[in-house]
């Protein structure tokens, strides 16, 4: 009887044996590909050659290529179906070339998982155009003589990527100082802080918050103030905001009517308001 016991068990082990050997064979099994083939390509116009083809008929000529370096990412879903990108990885003084950004409007969603931050890509023009969303310059298709999104399966077709990841710098700013160039970049203020009124609030979880809650910042300095807007579909939405002063990152941009400057943030983390609010100015 023992005999026969320890033969079931004997078949059994080595039925199981042959059964996860079936299903992990090192042929059957291998993990995805995520290199990247560095493209064959070199940028032949700049940001600033695109900018100035605003209004017009998109690109017809021979192949036309921009470099640049993304700066923005869905992954909080703070940015929706749009990507950012500007053409240095930090602010360096170039008049030939100024420091510029631009949006990308992809309809396409979870973009972070393909194109993150840093990332340097190749975007070839021909058969887009550059016209204005919310205010603000933005490359897409043309469809009713309005900027569009890209169509899911063309994305692939205009945009490279490159295996580069560059730490991006943001141009550290005043309220005061802020330029058009600076616009679709990835800007840096200090001394800021919610202005008292917005500190009961969050980031966009208010019920009178449509699309975008926005909320004021101030700087400690003087009192000048910007919008900070955060979209309703944002995983921090709910979050009531940072309560002290200090360092605030993010994409410049205007508000969702397109008539006022406004930050949009990636995340949280680009909040750093680990200081006591600012005294009183008197």
């Amino acid at each position: 009887m023992k005999k026969y016991k320890k033969l079931q068990q004997i078949i059994f082990l080595s039925f199981v044996g042959i059964l996860i050997n079936s299903c992990v064979k090192s042929d059957d099994f291998s993990l995805p590909d995520v290199s990247i083939t560095e493209p064959n390509i070199t940028a032949n116009t700049t940001f600033k050659a695109v900018k100035e083809r605003f209004k017009q008929q998109g690109w017809k000529e021979e192949p036309l290529y921009i470099v640049g370096y993304i700066v923005s990412t869905d992954k909080a879903g703070n940015f929706y179906k749009h990507m950012v990108i500007q053409n240095r990885k930090e602010d360096r003084l170039d008049i030939n070339n100024p420091r510029m950004g631009l949006g990308i409007e992809l309809n396409a969603t979870s973009l972070y998982e393909k194109y993150d931050i840093g990332r340097k890509i190749y975007i070839k023009l021909n058969g887009l155009s550059v016209g204005k969303s919310h205010g603000v310059l933005v490359i897409g298709k043309v469809t009713n003589n309005k900027i569009s999104r890209i169509p899911t399966n063309e994305i692939d077709k205009v945009i490279f990527r490159s295996s580069e990841i560059e730490t991006i710098l943001p141009k550290i700013v005043t309220i005061e100082t802020i330029v058009d160039n600076d616009t679709n970049t990835l800007i840096q203020l200090e001394s800021m802080q919610f202005i008292t009124s917005d500190l009961s609030k969050t980031y966009a979880g208010e019920s009178n918050d449509s699309y975008m809650g926005e909320r004021i910042l101030e700087s400690c300095n003087n009192r000048d103030s910007i919008l900070l807007s955060s979209s309703v579909y944002s995983d921090f939405k709910s979050i009531i905001v940072a309560q002290g002063q200090g360092t605030i990152m993010g994409v410049l941009t205007n508000n969702f009517l397109g008539d006022t400057p406004t930050i949009l943030i990636r995340d949280r983390d680009d909040i750093v308001f680990n200081q006591d609010r600012c005294p009183p100015l008197f």
